[in-house]
C-alpha cells in the first residue's frame, strides 16, 4: 500500500507538534483549476505523546469537511506506520490510471 499522492511530513516546530497530510487518489483540479478530491491530515503532538487522524474534501482549492476518525493516545505514528495505519482504519488509497 503506498502513503498515497502529494504527501507532505512537517518538521517538528518548537511546540513539538508536526503533520502528515496526502491525498486520496491522484491529483484532480475543478474547472477553474483548483485542487478538489479527499484527503487525509494526522496530527502529531510529541509532548502530549497523541496522534489524531483526520480525513477531509479539497473543494475550491482548499481544505474543507474535516472530520475526526481517530485519536491515539500514548502513540506517536511516523512515516512508516501510515499505510499499516490506513488498512487498520478501513481507509483507501486509490490507485492511479496509467
Amino acid at each position: 500500500m503506498s502513503i498515497g499522492y502529494n504527501y507532505t511530513h512537517s518538521a517538528v516546530d518548537g511546540n513539538g507538534m508536526e503533520y502528515i497530510t496526502f491525498l486520496l487518489e491522484p491529483e484532480r483540479l475543478d474547472e477553474h483549476g483548483l485542487r478538489c478530491g479527499k484527503a487525509v491530515h494526522i496530527d502529531i503532538d510529541n509532548r502530549r505523546q497523541k496522534t489524531t487522524v483526520y480525513t477531509f474534501d479539497w473543494i475550491r482549492g482548499g481544505p474543507a469537511n474535516f472530520k475526526k476518525i481517530i485519536e491515539l493516545k500514548d502513540d506517536i505514528v511516523g512515516a512508516v506506520e501510515v499505510p499499516s495505519l490506513m488498512e487498520r482504519l478501513g481507509i483507501k488509497i486509490k490507485e492511479a490510471q496509467p
